[in-house]
């Protein structure tokens, strides 16, 4: 049976204890960051998964205040170029100096 975990600030505890994925909305726009995380505890480099863990919680942290699923829209075009458009309702799309904050 495959086993995932939804939610993205533990991932790499997931992953530790076996989990074979997550669904996560940060894999849309930080997909390689996962895979990194990923293979670094296959390959027993734990504090190295840890490492990537965090850099992911620090930018989860960082959207909640703009509401997570809003960020992803921007987020994704930021890190993959992808313009998936403006959100349909009931996301908001984030203001310019909102997106700002966050995307340099």
């Amino acid at each position: 049976m495959t086993r995932y975990i939804i939610l993205g600030l533990l991932v790499a505890a997931s992953l530790l204890l076996g989990l074979d994925g997550s669904v996560a909305s940060s894999t849309n726009y930080l997909p390689e960051l996962l895979v990194k995380m990923k293979n670094s505890i296959i390959e027993g480099k734990i504090k190295e998964a840890l490492k990537f863990q965090k850099i992911l919680s620090e930018i989860i942290e960082t959207l909640r205040s703009f509401g997570n699923l809003s960020a992803n829209y921007v987020l994704c075009e930021y890190f993959q170029g992808y313009n998936l458009g403006k959100p349909r309702a009931p996301i908001f799309e984030l203001e310019d100096d909102e997106k700002k904050c966050f995307v340099k």
